[in-house]
C-alpha cells in the first residue's frame, strides 16, 4: 500500500536543481495530513495484518493510521526510490518539473543521485526476500511503502510466482494484493 498523502510546504516558485535535494529531503522528514485517512473499509480489511513499513516518517505515520503500536517492524529497504540529480545552478523551474524530468532521468540511467535503478531493483529483490519471510511467520502482511519502490518490489514477487496485479496501486492509500501461488505436483 502507498502511504497517505505527505503534510509539506512547497513553494509555487521555482528552485534550481541544486536546491532539489533539500525539497527531498523536506519530504522524507514530513508526516501525512491530518485529513489524509484510508477508507474505513480498507482499515477493516486489514485489521489482523502484521504491519511493516519503510524507516520514512510518512510510511510510519500511516502505518499508525492502522494501529498505533504499527509499525511492527520498520526497513530502510522498503524506502523510496532516490532518483536522479543533475548540479544545475543556473536553471530555474517548478519543483514539481524538477520531480518529473528527474524522474525521467533516472528512469533512462542518467545523473542517479544516491541509487542507480539497477541499485533500486536489487533492493527491491532484498525487500522482497524480507516480505516472502514475513509472510511465513505471519501468514498476512501489510507494507505500507512507496510509489515507485512499491513496483519494483511487485515485480519481484510476481517473478517468484506470486499473483497480483503488474503494478500495484498508485494514489494514496491504495494497494495491490498478492498472494503466493500454490504448487502443483
Amino acid at each position: 500500500m502507498r502511504h497517505g498523502a505527505v503534510e509539506i510546504d512547497v513553494a509555487d516558485g521555482w528552485i534550481s536543481a541544486t536546491e532539489f535535494p533539500q525539497l527531498l529531503h523536506q519530504y522524507d522528514q514530513s508526516t501525512i495530513s491530518a485529513d489524509s485517512e484510508p477508507a474505513p473499509a480498507t482499515l477493516e480489511r486489514f485489521a489482523d495484518y502484521f504491519i511493516v513499513s519503510s524507516d520514512l516518517a510518512r510510511a510510519i505515520d500511516s502505518a499508525q493510521r492502522f494501529h498505533a503500536n504499527a509499525p511492527q517492524q520498520r526497513y530502510s529497504l522498503f524506502r523510496e526510490v532516490d532518483g536522479a540529480y543533475l548540479p544545475i545552478p543556473w536553471l530555474k523551474l517548478p519543483p514539481k518539473l524538477w520531480a518529473v524530468l528527474f524522474i525521467f532521468m533516472w528512469l533512462a540511467g542518467l545523473f542517479a543521485y544516491k541509487q542507480s535503478i539497477r541499485q533500486a531493483k536489487a533492493r527491491a529483490e532484498l525487500a522482497a526476500d524480507t516480505l516472502e519471510k514475513l509472510a511465513e511467520q505471519h501468514d498476512r502482511v501489510l507494507l505500507l511503502g512507496h510509489g515507485f519502490m512499491n513496483i519494483y518490489i511487485a515485480r519481484a514477487l510476481r517473478q517468484r510466482a506470486w499473483l497480483g496485479p503488474k503494478t500495484p496501486a498508485k494514489r494514496h492509500w491504495e494497494f495491490g494484493m498478492y498472494s503466493k501461488a500454490a504448487l502443483s505436483g
